[in-house]
């Protein structure tokens, strides 16, 4: 064949597979056929990005390529390419029409191409068969701007994202505050339990103590009740006694007594004799 296209393919492939790959390529193309061949460089594709492309099984740097391809291609030729809002190609080599502005300088100057993030390989089983290298930069515009409106809708997303951020952040703000409001009721509350609580232990305090003031003052009255009946109960006896001499003092004034006092000591010596 004349020309064998293999654009992203060599990275899918294990890297026992990819000296076939190439060999194969070689086999099929005639003496004046060319390989074009694309391949991330790993060095800026993943590594440079920290990024893990789960369907590649195995990725080059530059060497790593190079040697894969000259097993099969002594004619080679390196490009660099990588995305933009379209698509740049650098030739290695460079070329009078490859210029830069940079920075703040005045005007455009020659420039390095940029490292590759991907390179892009025409290969051939001899220099004679490299098509001529034409322009140091080739450039694939995005006309119909399918790329510009893809970054424009992430670019809305983007805002649309931030918005709710933003919102988000406002409602954390007004909860935050709430949440301020409500441990300070809380820690005010607490003030509160903790003064009534030492109000209380303070009422406590002196009711126990009223209480024991009551308990000696009844214990006192208790006291003074009992010696109050005791005295009452010999004063009522004293009463009985008085009230029993009073009457024996008035019988013994009167007329029968003293008539009859001499039978009275009669019989008392009667009763004493008989007794001995």
């Amino acid at each position: 064949v004349d020309v064998v296209i293999s654009f992203e393919t060599i990275e899918h492939l294990a890297e026992e597979d990819q000296p076939r790959m190439l060999a194969e390529c070689a086999r099929v193309l005639k003496a004046s056929g060319v390989l074009v061949l694309s391949a991330p460089n790993r060095l800026e594709y993943s590594e440079a990005r920290g990024y893990r492309n789960p369907f590649h099984r195995h990725e080059h740097d530059r060497g790593e390529l190079e040697r894969l391809l000259v097993r099969n291609f002594s004619a080679r030729r390196w490009y660099r390419q990588r995305r933009y809002f379209g698509s740049a190609i650098w030739n290695e080599a460079g070329g009078e029409l490859l210029e830069a502005w940079n920075g703040g300088a005045a005007s455009a100057t020659p420039a390095e191409p940029p490292e590759a993030m991907y390179f892009v390989v025409v290969a051939a089983l001899a220099a004679e068969a490299l098509p001529p290298s034409g322009p140091a930069v080739s450039l694939f515009s995005d006309i119909a701007g399918t790329e510009l409106s893809r970054l424009d809708a992430q670019a809305q997303d983007l805002l649309r994202l931030d918005s709710l951020l933003k919102e988000r952040d406002r409602a954390l703000d007004t909860q935050s505050a709430h949440i301020e409001h409500l441990e300070e009721l809380v820690a005010f509350r607490e003030r509160i339990v903790v003064e009534r609580d030492g109000q209380l232990a303070a009422i406590n305090a002196e009711r126990e103590i009223i209480t024991r003031e009551r308990d000696r003052a009844q214990s006192a009255h208790a006291a003074t009740e009992h010696a109050l009946g005791a005295q009452r109960t010999e004063f009522d006896r004293l009463e009985r006694a008085l009230t029993a001499q009073e009457h024996i003092i008035a019988y013994r004034q009167t007329l029968r007594w003293w008539l009859a006092l001499p039978w009275l000591r009669l019989k008392l010596w009667w009763q004493r004799v008989r007794g001995t």
